[in-house]
């Protein structure tokens, strides 16, 4: 179980958010203050947006997206709040 976990902690960090600041800052904050290196994804087209809605990505439609340790967070707050325990 312990080997399993390592390999879902090692897994690729991506943070998908709309080019700009917004509501996909603090979280990028956030992982900044706990040192989480991170992909950024910068959406410039609304076709990317529906693509992933359409695709079952964005669990409430919405964005900003973070995909870490094998979960699909679309809420800020629980976003923060996973980093922050995570650590």
């Amino acid at each position: 179980a312990s080997s399993q976990l390592t390999r879902i902690r090692d897994m690729a960090v991506r943070l998908t958010y709309f080019k700009g600041r917004g509501l996909g800052e603090t979280v990028r904050w956030m992982l900044a203050a706990t040192n989480t290196s991170f992909e950024a994804v910068h959406l410039s087209e609304h076709a990317e947006f529906v693509a992933l809605r359409d695709g079952g990505k964005l669990a409430f439609g919405q964005l900003p997206l973070l995909e870490i340790d094998g979960l699909l967070l679309t809420q800020r707050i629980a976003m923060i709040q996973y980093l922050a325990r995570r650590g």
